[in-house]
């Protein structure tokens, strides 16, 4: 997990210092991710899946308040983030 949380500060730090305003998170660390084997945490990726317009302001949220506490840069209250998922399996609906 360690090795994760590195990888996105890394990620962070770039993307802020190159002007960038997505965040490129790999979907099977969102699938991996099970906090205190919490049922509820255990249908995050599903739920993400599913009824991502649902979610997205509030992955918004976390992603520009992770910016805030790891970029060296300027964070306005007004600046739009976005995550960009990879490593999603392909379904059909």
């Amino acid at each position: 997990m360690h090795s994760r949380n590195h990888r996105y500060t890394e990620g962070a730090i770039d993307m802020m210092a190159n002007g960038r305003k997505t965040m490129p998170i790999s979907f099977e660390d969102v699938t991996s991710f099970i906090p205190d084997q919490n049922p509820a945490n255990i249908d995050l990726a599903q739920a993400i899946s599913n009824d991502y317009y649902k979610y997205e302001p509030y992955l918004r949220k976390a992603l520009h308040q992770f910016l805030f506490e790891k970029s060296e840069e300027e964070i306005k209250s007004s600046d739009i983030f976005d995550i960009g998922f990879y490593n999603l399996k392909a379904t059909e609906k």
